[in-house]
């Protein structure tokens, strides 16, 4: 057999005296006996001593992966493919849960760009903002921009997001100039969007929502409602339900905020400020359907109102009849929009103290006691027992043994219907009963 294979070799340099390129081919190949460099990497082991058997090999062909580069992982293993994206987002998103989003950081930054984009880096930021470490989700922010990323709507909504998340500014100085700095940026993105495409979908107003409440809780706020004026009426930046919701909020923490002499003239220029707004919405309404306001909004227009005058005590409770169904005695309520909450109920006792009627508190809890009794709780009570305590100073008779009843139905709540704590009377509500008495 070898014999003939060399007589075969020996025809083929025959022929390749006519044919330069084959010549160039065999002066390359390896001599006669020797394995081929290529062979030996591509054939497994058990293959190998049967090359020489083989006239040719074909190489494997791997077709190009999209992420070729090879990495290290966070845990010193050997290295491996490179994640793609979305992969790592997941890891990421893995180690942050496990208490270890210092490690993540320190692992993205030493993984490749290619297997780095503006989701990933919105992955860490959204981290840091629900662990409540607001500068970190900051830093994060100026470093994806370092790398060369560039930031979306995702990533100005999640880290305004996180700004909101701070209850008090007072010792964030620093930080809060990174805020507006922020928004600046947000705004530079907008105007770069809207000149590629008008109708893009990166268009919105959620980044702006937060800002807003970024500015009531720095108590900033005239700045607020320049913000709110430089909206558009329509469009994708236009105020939504939660836009409103951020400037009643404004207006409310003005309101419940205001202290010294003043206090009363800022709280009634809250509520004033609160029902332009209000009509603003309902204007809005009249003409796109897709609004509706939900509990949150109801809630912080009712504690607003509740401040004010005595004007605004009606306003709030028309909004209460013809939204959330609660309606005077002699009224009829349209079906409810907006589900009760215990917070909301909560504010509305606290409405009907404000605007000094104690028996529409009675009213309302009585109704929900028949209605909806699992909504109530011991608070709830204890307002209902203040109201008998204000109406037994008045001179009412029967209070008194109502305001014993209520105790009752409490203790059976508890006790029958298996409620526990939360409608559980404590020592203030028995003192509320002797009140009463």
């Amino acid at each position: 057999m070898l014999r003939g294979a060399r007589s075969s070799l020996n025809v083929v340099k025959h022929h390749a005296l006519s044919a330069p390129a084959l010549s160039r081919l065999l002066s390359i190949a390896p001599a006669s006996g020797q394995a081929s460099p290529a062979a030996a990497t591509d054939l497994p082991p058990q293959a190998t001593s049967n090359a020489s058997s083989s006239r040719h090999v074909p190489a494997k062909r791997h077709s190009r992966p999209r992420y070729n580069t090879t990495c290290t992982d966070a845990d010193g293993e050997q290295p491996k493919r490179l994640l793609q994206p979305h992969v790592l987002s997941q890891r990421l998103t893995r180690m942050c849960t496990d208490g270890r989003l210092d490690e993540a950081l320190e692992y993205l930054k030493t993984l490749p760009l290619d297997s780095q984009n503006t989701a990933v880096w919105n992955t860490l930021i959204s981290q840091a903002g629900s662990q409540r470490r607001t500068k970190l989700a900051y830093q994060i922010y100026i470093e994806m921009k370092r790398r060369g990323f560039k930031p979306n709507l995702i990533t100005f909504a999640t880290l305004m997001g996180a700004f909101a998340k701070i209850s008090s500014w007072e010792k964030h100085t620093k930080l809060y100039e990174s805020v507006h700095k922020t928004y600046q940026a947000f705004l530079d993105f907008i105007d770069a969007v809207k000149e590629h495409n008008p109708q893009s979908p990166q268009i919105a107003v959620a980044p702006v929502d937060a800002y807003i409440r970024v500015l009531a809780r720095a108590a900033d706020y005239q700045r607020a409602f320049d913000v709110w004026n430089a909206l558009d009426e329509d469009g994708p930046l236009s105020p939504g339900i939660r836009t409103y919701s951020a400037m009643l909020f404004v207006c409310c923490l003005r309101g419940q905020t205001a202290s010294g002499e003043t206090a009363q003239s800022v709280r009634e220029r809250a509520a004033s400020d609160a029902r332009l707004i209000w009509r603003q919405l309902v204007k809005r309404m009249e003409r796109d359907e897709s609004l509706v306001p939900d509990v949150i909004l109801i809630d912080i227009m009712i504690r607003c109102l509740a401040l004010g005058r005595p004007a605004d005590h009606i306003v709030a409770f028309d909004i209460l009849r013809d939204y959330v169904g609660l309606a005077k005695p002699g009224e009829t309520a349209p079906p409810a929009q907006v589900e009760l909450s215990p917070i909301l109920l909560q504010d509305v006792l606290f409405l009907c103290q404000m605007a000094q009627k104690p028996r529409l508190c009675v009213h309302f809890v009585q109704q929900l006691m028949e209605t909806q009794p699992t909504i109530l709780d011991n608070g709830h009570m204890e307002q209902v027992l203040t109201a008998y305590g204000t109406l037994g100073a008045m001179g009412a008779i029967t209070d008194a043994s109502r305001a014993l009843q209520t105790v009752e139905w409490m203790i059976e709540r508890e006790v029958v219907h298996g409620e526990g704590t939360r409608i559980r009377p404590g020592l203030a509500t028995f003192t509320l009963v002797l009140n009463a008495s």
